[in-house]
């Protein structure tokens, strides 16, 4: 899904790197000679599905407890790899 992201927001060398845990994928887009690099890092994980009993409410699921929303995984950097990508794809 990262992969496809990166595609549609018209980066290119886009690669999966497989590893003893969880894949890195990588893009670029060296289409503006002459200005210069920048380099995006994000973390788009939330804690192991191996935690949950861990964990007080479910990844990805919506919470309300005592009048506050809880939502295990839902920001924690996805936002902001979602601004980057999105910022690229307007320019």
């Amino acid at each position: 899904m990262v992969a496809d992201n990166l595609r549609a927001a018209g980066l290119d060398n886009i690669e999966i790197h497989d590893t003893p845990m969880h894949p890195i994928v990588y893009g670029e887009s060296l289409k503006a000679p002459g200005k210069p690099t920048l380099l995006i890092y994000g973390h788009y994980d939330v804690q192991p599905a191996e935690l949950a009993g861990t964990m007080d409410v479910p990844a990805f699921e919506p919470t309300v407890r005592n009048g506050n929303l809880y939502g295990r995984g839902t920001a924690d950097d996805k936002g902001q790899t979602h601004i980057h990508l999105k910022s690229h794809r307007s320019r």
